[in-house]
């Protein structure tokens, strides 16, 4: 993201921004792990977080009137990824990737939408598997639409 950050968020004078990462950042650092016979460092909580912090600073700083909501990372024990030995590892990754965000918001003052909350609760009470996300990371059409009500009744909450 931080990237595209220039691109495809500052560049636009946006009223609003939406940002939802986190859960690739730990997928690709666990495949990573994966393809290499090395011992590799463990995943850099403080400087994902330093990095998520800056990209907030640089947008308010040009545009303090912008309203940004942050999506709160998941995954589930869903398909191939929640069948994976690592799936464990991957859960309580995604899962302080998720309080880090939270901290921010509370810090920026931001709303949070609470995907892994919801997530949880639609797996649980769905008796069909990969109903909601169809590999343990990414959701189904049906997800989608979950994901999107609910970030339609956070923002209007919050952007009125």
């Amino acid at each position: 993201m931080s990237a595209r950050w220039k691109k495809d968020a500052l560049d636009l004078h946006p009223d609003v921004v939406s940002i939802l990462i986190g859960t690739n950042d730990i997928h690709f650092y666990l495949d990573s792990l994966s393809h290499s016979s090395n011992m590799q460092k463990p995943f850099d909580f403080p400087a994902w977080t330093r990095q998520y912090r800056l990209l907030l600073d640089q947008l308010l700083q040009q545009n303090p009137c912008v309203h940004i909501i942050l999506g709160i990372p998941f995954v589930a024990k869903e398909g191939k990824y929640g069948a994976m030995a690592s799936y464990s590892m991957r859960e309580q990754m995604v899962k302080r990737l998720a309080e880090i965000v939270r901290d921010i918001a509370r810090d920026y003052h931001l709303k949070t939408v609470e995907y892994d909350t919801m997530f949880r609760s639609l797996v649980q009470h769905e008796p069909r598997k990969g109903y909601w996300i169809w590999d343990g990371i990414h959701p189904t059409p049906a997800g989608h639409k979950r994901m999107s009500d609910l970030w339609i009744h956070t923002a209007d909450e919050f952007i009125r």
